[in-house]
Protein backbone atom coordinates (compact mmCIF):
# COMPACT_ATOMS: atom_id res chain seq x y z
CA UNK A 1 0.00 0.00 0.00
CA UNK A 2 0.99 3.26 -0.70
CA UNK A 3 0.00 6.69 1.65
CA UNK A 4 0.20 9.96 0.69
CA UNK A 5 0.07 12.49 3.58
CA UNK A 6 -0.83 16.10 3.22
CA UNK A 7 -1.49 18.93 5.40
CA UNK A 8 -3.26 22.60 4.72
CA UNK A 9 -1.32 25.84 5.60
CA UNK A 10 -1.63 29.24 5.63
CA UNK A 11 0.17 30.30 2.37
CA UNK A 12 0.02 29.22 -1.06
CA UNK A 13 -0.52 25.81 -1.99
CA UNK A 14 3.22 23.88 -1.34
CA UNK A 15 5.55 22.63 -4.06
CA UNK A 16 5.53 18.71 -3.85
CA UNK A 17 7.56 16.87 -1.44
CA UNK A 18 8.31 18.99 0.09
CA UNK A 19 8.83 18.10 4.42
CA UNK A 20 8.25 21.29 6.52
CA UNK A 21 5.30 21.34 8.96
CA UNK A 22 1.99 21.35 7.42
CA UNK A 23 3.81 20.30 3.84
CA UNK A 24 2.95 17.70 1.87
CA UNK A 25 4.96 14.61 3.01
CA UNK A 26 6.19 11.31 2.41
CA UNK A 27 4.85 8.80 5.40
CA UNK A 28 5.49 4.99 5.23
CA UNK A 29 2.97 2.65 7.42
CA UNK A 30 3.52 -0.70 8.57
CA UNK A 31 6.57 -1.10 6.17
CA UNK A 32 4.77 -0.28 2.78
CA UNK A 33 6.05 2.42 0.42
CA UNK A 34 5.03 5.91 -0.81
CA UNK A 35 4.62 8.60 -3.68
CA UNK A 36 4.55 12.23 -3.26
CA UNK A 37 1.70 13.71 -4.82
CA UNK A 38 2.77 15.79 -8.14
CA UNK A 39 1.13 18.97 -9.72
CA UNK A 40 -1.45 21.71 -8.87
CA UNK A 41 -4.22 22.15 -11.84
CA UNK A 42 -6.98 21.65 -9.93
CA UNK A 43 -8.66 24.41 -8.00
CA UNK A 44 -11.90 24.33 -5.76
CA UNK A 45 -14.56 27.66 -5.91
CA UNK A 46 -15.85 26.63 -2.65
CA UNK A 47 -13.35 29.92 -1.19
CA UNK A 48 -9.72 30.31 -0.91
CA UNK A 49 -7.25 27.50 -1.86
CA UNK A 50 -5.20 26.77 1.07
CA UNK A 51 -3.65 23.48 -1.16
CA UNK A 52 -4.37 21.66 -4.26
CA UNK A 53 -3.17 18.84 -6.58
CA UNK A 54 -3.57 16.09 -8.86
CA UNK A 55 -1.80 12.75 -9.86
CA UNK A 56 -1.69 10.04 -11.80
CA UNK A 57 -0.85 6.46 -9.79
CA UNK A 58 -1.09 2.74 -10.97
CA UNK A 59 -2.14 0.37 -8.49
CA UNK A 60 -0.87 -2.53 -8.77
CA UNK A 61 -3.29 -6.04 -8.40
CA UNK A 62 -4.42 -7.15 -4.71
CA UNK A 63 -3.15 -3.27 -4.09
CA UNK A 64 -4.20 0.12 -2.08
CA UNK A 65 -3.41 3.84 -2.89
CA UNK A 66 -4.58 5.99 0.32
CA UNK A 67 -4.07 9.79 0.52
CA UNK A 68 -4.30 11.59 3.94
CA UNK A 69 -5.28 14.64 4.48
CA UNK A 70 -5.08 16.28 8.20
CA UNK A 71 -8.34 18.14 8.10
CA UNK A 72 -10.03 20.36 10.91
CA UNK A 73 -13.41 22.03 11.36
CA UNK A 74 -12.94 25.37 9.52
CA UNK A 75 -11.84 23.20 6.20
CA UNK A 76 -13.29 20.92 3.16
CA UNK A 77 -11.11 18.99 0.92
CA UNK A 78 -13.36 18.40 -2.54
CA UNK A 79 -11.83 15.26 -4.73
CA UNK A 80 -12.66 13.45 -8.13
CA UNK A 81 -11.32 10.76 -9.64
CA UNK A 82 -11.68 7.82 -12.55
CA UNK A 83 -9.31 4.82 -13.15
CA UNK A 84 -8.85 2.52 -16.00
CA UNK A 85 -11.29 0.13 -14.17
CA UNK A 86 -13.25 -0.86 -10.82
CA UNK A 87 -11.59 -0.60 -7.43
CA UNK A 88 -13.15 -0.58 -4.16
CA UNK A 89 -13.19 3.37 -2.72
CA UNK A 90 -13.63 4.93 0.73
CA UNK A 91 -13.05 7.73 2.92
CA UNK A 92 -11.91 7.55 6.53
CA UNK A 93 -10.15 8.41 9.43
CA UNK A 94 -8.69 6.89 12.64
CA UNK A 95 -9.75 7.49 16.13
CA UNK A 96 -7.23 4.54 17.91
CA UNK A 97 -8.05 0.94 16.12
CA UNK A 98 -11.06 2.18 15.32
CA UNK A 99 -11.67 3.12 11.14
CA UNK A 100 -15.02 5.28 11.11
CA UNK A 101 -15.85 5.63 7.18
CA UNK A 102 -17.15 9.02 6.29
CA UNK A 103 -18.08 7.68 2.80
CA UNK A 104 -18.30 3.57 2.51
CA UNK A 105 -16.57 1.29 0.60
CA UNK A 106 -18.16 1.25 -2.63
CA UNK A 107 -17.50 -0.42 -6.29
CA UNK A 108 -17.08 2.61 -8.61
CA UNK A 109 -14.75 3.80 -12.02
CA UNK A 110 -15.09 7.83 -10.81
CA UNK A 111 -16.42 9.44 -8.33
CA UNK A 112 -16.68 13.53 -7.49
CA UNK A 113 -17.10 14.40 -3.84
CA UNK A 114 -16.66 16.79 -0.45
CA UNK A 115 -16.17 16.30 2.37
CA UNK A 116 -16.47 18.75 5.30
CA UNK A 117 -14.78 17.27 8.88
CA UNK A 118 -17.02 17.26 11.31
CA UNK A 119 -13.05 16.41 13.80
CA UNK A 120 -9.66 17.07 13.62
CA UNK A 121 -7.84 13.81 12.12
CA UNK A 122 -5.94 12.67 8.91
CA UNK A 123 -8.54 11.71 6.53
CA UNK A 124 -8.30 9.42 4.17
CA UNK A 125 -9.48 8.84 0.32
CA UNK A 126 -8.95 4.94 -0.13
CA UNK A 127 -8.67 3.13 -3.38
CA UNK A 128 -8.39 -0.77 -3.35
CA UNK A 129 -7.33 -2.72 -5.93
CA UNK A 130 -9.04 -6.33 -5.75
CA UNK A 131 -8.39 -7.28 -9.62
CA UNK A 132 -5.88 -9.25 -10.93
CA UNK A 133 -4.40 -6.13 -13.65
CA UNK A 134 -2.90 -2.68 -12.74
CA UNK A 135 -5.28 0.05 -12.12
CA UNK A 136 -4.70 3.50 -13.50
CA UNK A 137 -5.93 5.95 -10.92
CA UNK A 138 -6.38 9.79 -12.21
CA UNK A 139 -7.25 11.95 -8.81
CA UNK A 140 -7.52 15.71 -8.02
CA UNK A 141 -7.96 17.21 -5.03
CA UNK A 142 -8.48 21.22 -2.89
CA UNK A 143 -8.31 21.88 0.35
CA UNK A 144 -10.21 25.25 0.98
CA UNK A 145 -11.64 26.96 4.28
CA UNK A 146 -15.13 27.11 4.69
CA UNK A 147 -16.99 30.02 4.67
CA UNK A 148 -18.09 31.11 7.88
Amino acid sequence: MRTVRLAPNDGPAPAPNRTPESRPRKVARAGWSCLAVAGLVWLSSCGPVEQAGSAVETVAPRDRLEVCFDLAPGYQLEYEFNCGATVKFDVHYHRGDEVIYRVAEQLVTGKQGRLIPNTPADYCLMWNNSGASPVTINYAYSVTRTPP
